[in-house]
């Protein structure tokens, strides 16, 4: 969502939120949404993604309940094989399965 000047990005599954003045940062490198000089333009940046979201009937929330982590996880275990992936991916990293799941890979334990 932006105004011109200011922009606010909003992360739901994470509870993350990224604000940033256009005017003195237009490459958004120095995120302002936690200084509290800036609370009030966020509040009202908020408020215009609320309302956007009232006038597209927008069900989903802006935060949840229960955050994911916003940690970067780099061992595989998100990953999800699909239909589109060629064989190389398959066998780096779902041990040359070809069967599309669409979930994660259970160990020999988790299969019991």
């Amino acid at each position: 969502m932006t105004d011109g000047r200011w922009k606010l990005h909003v992360y739901p599954k994470v509870n993350h939120r990224l604000l940033f003045d256009l005017k003195s940062d237009p490459h958004e490198m120095n995120n302002l949404a936690e200084a509290t000089e800036h609370q009030e333009t966020l509040s009202r940046m908020t408020g215009l993604m609320d309302s956007w979201r009232g006038k597209l009937q927008d069900p989903n929330p802006l935060s949840a309940e229960k955050p994911e982590s916003k940690e970067l996880s780099f061992d595989n275990s998100k990953r999800v094989l699909d239909v589109w992936q060629p064989k190389w991916i398959r066998d780096k990293y779902y041990d040359g399965r070809t069967k599309t799941d669409h979930g994660r890979k259970q160990s020999a334990a988790q299969k019991k």
